[in-house]
């Protein structure tokens, strides 16, 4: 018989800085099949107590973050973590603020660094033994400490090369592919505003990656159609989103264009012909592009379009680029 004098057990959260849209478990988190897979193999085979270890890495806007989210709301129903920290590389100067962090930790916590990469070298330094051995040595002090149990590390990266082997090995590098334009698609019924199909593949056909999908077109499109009170998404919302954004018919936004207009303006005679070329460092300077935007997300969708190639020279456009923005008759510009 219940006893009305008996205290309610609170039902367990967690906080995962979700937005509406956003996927909450492997089955609303389109694309990555494998990789969830290899995961959910993971999660299956852990107890209470034990590491899960991860490094994410991709281009910007692959979905990195989303994935790390969901893996922590797939451990917290499983009873793996009661806890999930979102933190950041650069907030990590200086071994003194590793301490201040461990002294924080709780049991049960997964701990998300994101650009992983920026860690300075002593900060990073200090994180080998929490992540290998689940112990840490405090400024001055001659032994080790446990940490509480059952703590998980995941990174994100967009620049593995510049992640320190050592901080590698104690992680597990794990490289996100490129959604299909399926997979693109599907991702735009998820949101709070309705869509309708041509409006969703339209959508998919513009955009290379989640976040140019839901953070730029489909937030556009959104406006439009809740500031005009109209029903749903449609063809017509997301070809105005395009014009607004200045978004062309084969998916590139004004700056990737601007790379392609500047190497067509550095013609060069290479082995008797003329070619379009220029080293990457003074392209970057001179299209006026910062070189991480350049390094983590314009130069692999203009290679992934088959619009530019590395060579010998440097970045060269490819004769599919002439052909459709630089070819009087196709010009795109």
């Amino acid at each position: 018989m219940f006893n009305v004098f008996q205290k309610a057990v609170p039902k367990r959260q967690i906080f995962i800085p979700n937005k509406q849209g956003d996927p909450t478990d492997f089955q609303t988190y389109f694309g990555q099949e494998s990789i969830k897979r290899r995961l959910k193999l993971r999660i299956a085979a852990m107890n209470a107590g034990d590491q899960l270890k991860a490094l994410f890495y991709a281009p910007f806007g692959y979905g990195k973050t989303a994935l790390a989210r969901t893996l922590a709301s797939e451990m917290f129903q499983e009873g793996l973590i009661d806890h999930y920290i979102e933190t950041i590389g650069m907030n990590f100067a200086s071994k003194a603020d590793v301490d201040s962090f461990m002294l924080k930790l709780k049991p049960y916590t997964l701990i998300f660094i994101d650009e992983i990469h920026t860690l300075a070298a002593g900060a990073r330094e200090s994180f080998y033994s929490a992540i290998q051995d689940n112990v840490h040595v405090f400024h001055r002090q001659q032994r080790m400490v446990k940490l509480p149990v059952g703590i998980s590390w995941v990174g994100a990266t967009t620049e593995l090369g510049q992640v320190h082997p050592s901080l590698q090995r104690r992680l597990v590098p794990i490289s996100l592919e490129p959604l299909n334009n399926n997979e693109l698609a599907f991702i735009t019924t998820t949101q709070r505003t309705p869509i309708d199909i041509g409006a969703a593949k339209l959508m998919a056909e513009r955009c290379s990656s989640p976040w140019e999908i839901k953070d730029e077109l489909y937030a556009t499109a959104e406006d439009i159609v809740i500031s005009r009170q109209l029903p749903k998404i449609t063809k017509t919302e997301v070809e105005e989103s395009c014009d607004i954004l200045g978004i062309d018919t084969q998916g590139l936004r004004p700056h990737e264009r601007r790379v392609l207009e500047t190497l067509f303006k550095s013609p060069k005679i290479i082995g008797g012909g003329q070619t379009y070329c220029m080293a990457r460092t003074p392209l970057i300077a001179i299209s006026g592009i910062d070189s991480e935007t350049f390094n983590n997300h314009i130069e692999p969708k203009l290679l992934k379009l088959g619009l530019l190639k590395v060579s010998s020279t440097g970045r060269e456009l490819t004769g599919k680029s002439l052909d459709l923005y630089f070819n009087e008759s196709n010009s795109n510009s």
